[in-house]
């Protein structure tokens, strides 16, 4: 990622987009249950079925609670490790064959949404940075996976979040700060678009602009800041188009 830092208004902006049910339509309750299933067998020759979903359950929340001092990726298999007893080494080797080899086959599950690859060209057309800020919960491959199988290209993002570079996850607001360090764009020229109310408009809370992606919502009576805008990815191009969403951030 390039230095972004400009000063006045000819600073950079950043459109800053959630993945699953904002760009790609995924039923995520199926996808993660086939693949927690399908990484216990990848872990089995070492890691008894009963030991591996509380393990890698500790592993997850781990991540979700955040921490400055490891990458959510490192607490992630300090944690597994731990728990059943394995090499660590042994066992980020056995994730990237898992992501190589049966990864693949949750393709099924995942479906484009027409709109998306429209909203991010005409998003990079008008001079947007585009992001996808999803939640750092994965390797950057899986995530890179899931956006070919959603019909992006992934080359046409300015920046991903995984699980290797982060330190924190949504809704926290130390994702958030994190993420506009890293792309070197401050919160009041950023807009957040998410479809989870309880992951993705607390980015209000450090500053940034929000849109509630409203074609897969979830968890809509969760409390959080409300968002400056809500609609479908059709009304969000909208608000590109004629320039709008520019003056959120003007």
């Amino acid at each position: 990622m390039l230095k972004t830092s400009v000063s006045g208004r000819d600073a950079p902006r950043a459109l800053l987009f959630d993945l699953d049910g904002t760009l790609i339509n995924v039923d995520l309750e199926r996808f993660l249950k086939e693949y927690a299933k399908l990484l216990a067998e990848a872990y089995a020759p070492r890691v008894p079925r009963e030991l591996f979903g509380p393990a890698f359950m500790a592993g997850v929340t781990e991540m979700l609670e955040g921490r400055p001092d490891r990458s959510n990726a490192q607490r992630f298999f300090d944690t597994f490790c731990q728990r059943v007893g394995i090499d660590e080494a042994w066992a980020r080797e056995q994730a990237e064959w898992f992501y190589t080899e049966k990864y693949p086959s949750l393709r099924p599950l995942v479906e484009p949404i027409p709109a998306a690859p429209e909203v991010v060209a005409e998003a990079r057309a008008r001079g947007w940075l585009v992001v996808v800020a999803t939640q750092p919960l994965f390797p950057l491959t899986a995530i890179v996976q899931r956006m070919e199988w959603g019909g992006l290209d992934p080359e046409a993002f300015d920046y991903i979040t995984h699980m290797e570079a982060f330190h924190a996850c949504k809704p926290s607001s130390h994702f958030f700060e994190e993420l506009c360090q890293t792309i070197d764009v401050p919160p009041s020229r950023c807009v957040m678009v998410g479809n989870d109310v309880h992951d993705d408009m607390p980015a209000a809370n450090v500053g940034i602009a929000t849109f509630l992606a409203k074609d897969f919502l979830l968890r809509a009576d969760h409390p959080a800041p409300p968002p400056r805008a809500e609609g479908s990815l059709t009304d969000l191009l909208r608000l590109i188009q004629t320039g709008e969403l520019e003056r959120w951030i003007a």
